[in-house]
């Protein structure tokens, strides 16, 4: 019976420990990703991507550029593979070389965010932002083949945009971390 007394003793205390063990790693982690979307553009859209990953738990600010940089280029390899689909579609010869272009834009994008992530790792953060820019220039390139012609519609606007948004907080983090 005193056995039992224990564990009803002990086990509230118990549960209250691990229970602040758990909460306190996940506020520190909402701290860490608030603090680190503090220079984002797209403050609320970097806060809520972050947060989603599950690895973001555990991450440092690096990880967390890490984490940003490959968001970016999972939205590329998206919007990538989206336009391999739309080419065989296109009708009119502008609108097919205007996806021909963005095809190459997005396929060399995802190279220079795989090589941003190759510089994250050696610290080399002065090289990770220039890989970043480099590929939100072939999105932007991929955007103005559309607009040459008035009333093409480009079926990528939306996906662009996030993917610039995406890109645009990976290098607010990126910079952060240059500046350290």
């Amino acid at each position: 019976m005193e056995s039992v007394s224990r564990l009803v003793f002990f086990l509230p205390l118990i549960l209250s420990i691990a229970f602040a063990n758990n909460v306190a790693p996940a506020a520190a982690a909402a701290d860490l990703i608030s603090k680190t979307c503090g220079n984002a553009v797209n403050k609320q859209l970097c806060v809520k991507t972050l947060q989603a990953d599950p690895a973001s738990t555990n991450a440092d600010g690096a990880g967390l550029a890490a984490i940003a940089v490959n968001l970016a280029l999972a939205n590329a390899t998206v919007i990538f593979s989206d336009v391999k689909k739309l080419l065989p579609a296109a009708k009119v010869a502008f609108e097919k070389q205007c996806l021909t272009d963005c095809a190459e834009n997005y396929e060399t994008a995802v190279g220079q965010l795989k090589d941003s992530l190759g510089a994250l790792k050696t610290k080399k953060y002065d090289d990770a932002t220039t890989w970043i820019q480099a590929a939100m220039t072939d999105s932007e390139s991929c955007e103005e083949g559309f607009t040459e012609r008035p009333g093409l519609k480009n079926p990528l606007a939306e996906k662009s945009t996030l993917f610039q948004q995406l890109c645009g907080n990976a290098l607010a983090i990126v910079n952060t971390l240059a500046g350290m």
